[in-house]
């Protein structure tokens, strides 16, 4: 399924956080599905498998 969606990883967040807002980086602490990540395009048949292409 087609999209334009972006994920966030930590090394980004590592390298821009402190040169774009002058702050100590956060840290990613959780994952979870979001954003229409939940759909029929990332599941398999038997055995379920639950896909997710950004990680």
């Amino acid at each position: 399924m087609p999209t334009d969606r972006e994920s966030v990883r930590q090394t980004w967040i590592d390298r821009n956080f402190r040169r774009f807002l002058g702050i100590d980086p956060v840290r990613i602490r959780e994952t979870t599905t979001g954003h229409a990540d939940l759909h029929w395009t990332n599941v398999t048949r038997a055995p379920l498998v639950l896909l997710d292409w950004e990680n």
